[in-house]
């Protein structure tokens, strides 16, 4: 991520408070730049029982450079990269319990103290399945953003080609799909890599096939350094602060975070 983009961020968008619309999302992030999107699918075991394990959270997400510009055209910036997140708090017990495992011992009781946080936020990235997807300078379909159209595709995609996007968020706010795509050289970001509780989880899938997901919430992040917008210099910022990538996707993945003013002592 670009270093003016690792600062503290601005939720500006959430499905908790804005709720599952379109609509509203649009009206967040259009003519927007500088964002971090993150999805959470619905999850299913091979029995097609929906969210049967709570304890198993997918993120699938974005980072997005230029503003985000209705057109029937390819548009973007090679900044932009994806991502996706699975997070087993059960695996993670496993790893803890195992002392042959080099990573046996953790910590994962929640803490109040911001430099506990980090530990845990680091050790967690560590330990779950993080992939991040650059771009791979072989074309230029980084974004495309349209809505209210007959003939093209209505929502918002990244790399691939039409209706085969790398990532993708439907107009209808319900339905995306990943595909492996050469902009950022990505695999189907819906695979998940993990087992849990000896059941195959897959996120929730339409008929059409393996690389669609139903979205279960959408969250926006602002991603500049609100502190120099503020006061036109750099505040001091808490430890959790100075991660908020990581704060991010772990919440979305369900992990409680604490200390989270993104910015303090600005004066």
């Amino acid at each position: 991520m670009p270093s003016d983009s690792r600062s503290a961020w601005k939720l500006i968008f959430n499905t908790k408070i804005n709720g599952n619309s379109w609509n509203s999302f649009v009206e967040k992030i259009e003519n927007q730049g500088k964002l971090l999107i993150l999805i959470s699918p619905e999850i299913k075991s091979t029995d097609n029982k929906v969210d049967k394990h709570p304890e198993i959270s997918i993120v699938y997400g974005a980072y997005i450079e230029d503003s985000i510009v209705k057109s029937p055209n390819w548009n973007g910036s090679s900044k932009n990269f994806l991502f996706s997140f699975s997070h087993s708090s059960n695996s993670l017990k496993r790893i803890n319990s195992d002392p042959k495992s080099s990573l046996a011992n953790t910590n994962y009781v929640e803490s109040n103290d911001p430099r506990d946080e980090l530990i845990s936020l680091n050790r967690d990235i560590a330990q779950n399945n993080l992939k991040v997807f650059n771009s791979a300078m072989i074309n230029n379909n980084y974004q495309y953003f349209n809505y209210q159209t007959k003939t093209l595709p209505n929502g918002l995609g990244l790399g691939g080609q039409l209706e085969y996007f790398g990532l993708w968020i439907d107009s209808d706010f319900i339905h995306g799909h990943s595909f492996p795509s050469a902009t950022y050289a990505n695999s189907n970001l819906s695979a998940i890599d993990f087992l849990a509780d000896s059941e195959s989880l897959s996120s929730t899938k339409s008929a059409k096939g393996p690389n669609e997901f139903l979205i279960k919430s959408v969250s926006v992040f602002e991603c500049s350094d609100i502190s120099v917008k503020m006061t036109g210099k750099k505040g001091t910022k808490s430890a959790v602060s100075k991660n908020p990538d990581a704060v991010a996707i772990l919440e979305m993945a369900n992990r409680t975070i604490y200390s989270k003013d993104f910015i303090e002592n600005v004066s």
